[in-house]
């Protein structure tokens, strides 16, 4: 199988992987946006799809290139300041067009679009090449989509949950204890690498690094309590300063880790 067909069963995989997991959410959910350092859950839909829209498949066809929709640039642009104006990343959540029928129409054309060229005579290895990152670009996307939404859920008063038929499988590496020690001194970090990686990840190159030690295994729920509780949210010798903007004094928790009461037994985040 040449790297063509493995990103072409790759692009269906992780395309789907998108829908999966906003399968749970309600139709107003996708309008959703807890801050303006967040995204709405259609704007992650309708963004990463512009992206293999003007960055793969126009640069296949070049002038014969014909938008979806002239318009979907200035919607899902992000920062690309080369690829034209977009709206206001705050603003976001104001687009009520187009609608989350057309977004997702606007994803089934170019996914469609994109099996055909996967599919058709061998690409430039440029072409695959953007077409790796804008699949790595999508998997952040599926992180800042849960980490978004987590915040927006974390603001409504009565407990709603992402999905309600979820179920954690407990991760061996948890159950791990003990600690990594590793001296200072200089090491090799990044990549020179032919694999992917992002630009950040190389070119490979030497670091000091102090002496420090690592857990062996994943950190559970119940430490991360134990640590809240202990006051580490706001002691800045074993924490770190949670005080966000407007805030004039440290938080104990994360405003999605647990509620404070109020005087008519309603709990409200």
């Amino acid at each position: 199988m040449n790297r063509q067909e493995k990103l072409r069963i790759r692009y269906r995989e992780i395309r789907q992987y998108s829908l999966q997991l906003m399968a749970p959410l309600q139709e107003e959910d996708y309008l959703a946006q807890s801050t303006f350092e967040a995204s709405p859950p259609k704007w992650h839909l309708g963004h990463c799809t512009w992206f293999f829209e003007y960055l793969v498949i126009k640069a296949i066809e070049g002038d014969k290139f014909q938008a979806i929709d002239e318009h979907y640039s200035y919607y899902f642009n992000s920062y690309y300041e080369a690829l034209g104006p977009r709206v206001d990343r705050a603003a976001r959540a104001s687009l009520t067009r187009p609608s989350l029928n057309e977004v997702r129409e606007y994803r089934q054309n170019i996914d469609a679009k994109i099996e055909i060229l996967l599919k058709g005579p061998d690409l430039d290895a440029a072409i695959l090449d953007t077409l790796e990152l804008g699949l790595n670009h999508e998997q952040q996307h599926q992180e800042l989509f849960l980490t978004d939404f987590k915040k927006a859920l974390a603001q409504q008063a009565f407990y709603p949950v992402y999905d309600p038929g979820f179920k954690e499988d407990r991760n061996p590496l948890a159950t791990k204890k003990g600690w990594i020690h590793q001296q200072s001194g200089l090491y090799d970090i990044g990549t020179n690498g032919p694999d992917f990686h992002f630009d950040n990840e190389g070119p490979r190159h030497k670091v000091y690094l102090n002496a420090f030690a690592i857990s062996k295994g994943l950190v559970s729920n119940a430490e991360w309590l134990e640590f809240m509780e202990a006051g580490g949210y706001q002691n800045l010798i074993i924490g770190i300063r949670m005080v966000g903007p407007g805030e004039t004094k440290r938080r104990s928790k994360p405003h999605y880790i647990g509620h404070e009461k109020m005087g008519n037994g309603i709990d409200l985040a």
